[in-house]
């Protein structure tokens, strides 16, 4: 399964759909204002599992490459005190749905099949909702128009 696990091949998408087609400009730079970047924070659902890393309640990891299984597994249960990280090597990932797995001080739950790490769509959305904001701004009724368009190609679609 293809799937977006890169942060740069997401920012590409993100570009690619959103900047090349008319003004307004969105700020791409790399730097604190980076329109892009604040997307991609919004849009993050989750990331490849890592060795010690801390983590939340609630969070959402995809296998690393050589241990991708087509699931996805959540953090149901961090172990009281201490360091709340997940483990120096990988676990065995559980097929099952539901099924859970220790990982350091972290317990995963099987929670369905893997997705993108980023809800592109839903970027694609804010992307173009930014735009028409700059566009308004502008006092521009035809650029308006073409960015009211776009938005509506791409509504905001909550994808679980």
């Amino acid at each position: 399964m293809d799937i977006v696990t890169s942060k740069t091949d997401a920012r590409r998408r993100l570009i690619d759909t959103i900047l090349p087609t008319f003004n307004p400009v969105l700020d791409t730079s790399n730097g604190p204002t980076d329109d892009i970047n604040k997307i991609l924070t919004q849009i993050q659902r989750a990331t490849v599992w890592a060795a010690n890393t801390v983590t939340n309640i609630g969070a959402v990891i995809i296998p690393t490459t050589g241990n991708r299984n087509g699931h996805r597994y959540k953090c149901i249960r961090l172990l009281s005190g201490g360091n709340q990280q997940t483990g120096a090597t990988e676990p065995i990932w559980p097929m099952s749905r539901e099924n859970a797995v220790t990982d350091g001080a972290i317990t995963w739950q099987e929670d369905g099949i893997e997705y993108d790490l980023w809800d592109l769509r839903y970027g694609f959305h804010l992307g173009w909702k930014l735009k028409l904001e700059k566009a308004a701004v502008g006092d521009d009724d035809k650029l308006f128009a073409r960015c009211e368009k776009m938005l509506k190609k791409y509504p905001r679609v909550v994808v679980l």
